[in-house]
């Protein structure tokens, strides 16, 4: 708590040593010492298009929260927002014509907002920065099978380019490319962030135990179901996912929210949405940070 009256909630695990660290602060064999103890930061959905400035402040700006705990990696969900031309919108005459009033419609800006958002304001050179494969991002490349963009004029030629690189990179792989990694660097992106494939595994703080799995983005559960949080419990193993915009703890399984404006407009009714993402420290120990009037901690 702070002076005004501010406060934040976290939990602090201890290791079977009785180790526990939060944040900056080590407490081990009954010593307390500060020093740089976090490996991996799991940021809650980006959806770029539609960040909190204000967040994306305390985050990414200078002096925020990567700056300050000098995280070894970092893990980006849905970073895209897509909003131009999501599926979902494409028989809705009525939020199609707003998207055309808000001038939003054009893929390739929006992608390229992503692209100068990675390489410009959220990579460190002591940081690697992991893209997770989400729901938003992949929802480009449902765009380029499913949509003619023949018929729309404002993506005819990004959308053409598009297919030419999917094509091309089929020929020299032989798979299915990440289409969101091929559109960012059609945008000139020249960061060294990493685009994990679909199905993808990322373990950091591997022991015997497994590790900590945080190339999950939380959308697709086991055997073909939706992803949930109890669903992933299951597989008694420590994973970190995103998706769901709410922040939760199931048994070794840890859920961040978003980083985005927190009521977008597809969303009715109440909700549990919170600007909350999660450290993991150098021994696999986790913990759930919620951003509250612009601050992460008193």
């Amino acid at each position: 708590m702070d002076s005004d009256g501010n406060w934040w909630c976290r939990p602090v695990v201890a290791d079977t040593a009785g180790t526990f660290y939060d944040f900056d602060v080590r407490v081990k064999d009954g010593k307390v010492e500060t020093g740089e103890w976090i490996d991996s930061i799991v940021w809650g959905d980006v959806h770029e298009q539609i960040l909190n400035k204000q967040i994306k402040d305390v985050c990414w700006g200078k002096g925020g929260i990567l700056d300050t705990t000098k995280a070894k990696r970092q893990f980006i969900h849905d970073l895209l927002n897509f909003t131009g031309r999501n599926h979902h919108e494409t028989k809705d005459p009525m939020t199609r014509f707003r998207r055309y009033l808000d001038d939003v419609e054009s893929v390739e800006k929006e992608v390229c907002g992503c692209a100068d958002f990675l390489e410009v304001y959220a990579e460190r050179p002591w940081c690697e920065t992991i893209v997770v494969n989400s729901n938003h991002d992949r929802a480009l490349a449902r765009w380029l099978k499913e949509q003619d963009g023949r018929f729309d004029p404002i993506n005819t030629e990004f959308w053409s380019s598009m297919w030419a690189a999917v094509v091309s990179s089929i020929r020299d792989t032989g798979e299915e490319p990440n289409c969101f990694e091929l559109a960012c660097k059609l945008c000139e992106y020249r960061g060294g962030a990493t685009f994990l494939k679909r199905d993808a595994s990322y373990v950091v703080c591997e022991d015997d135990s497994g590790g900590v799995e945080c190339g999950m983005h939380g959308d697709e559960g086991p055997n073909g179901s939706r992803g949930n949080i109890r669903s992933y419990a299951r597989m008694g193993r420590k994973i970190v996912v995103a998706h769901t915009h709410r922040a939760g703890i199931v048994d070794g399984v840890y859920q961040v929210g978003a980083m985005c404006a927190l009521r977008p407009e597809y969303v009715h009714g109440p909700d549990a949405a919170s600007h909350t993402f999660c450290i993991v420290y150098e021994n696999g120990k986790r913990t759930l940070a919620t951003i509250w009037n612009d601050k992460y901690r008193a």
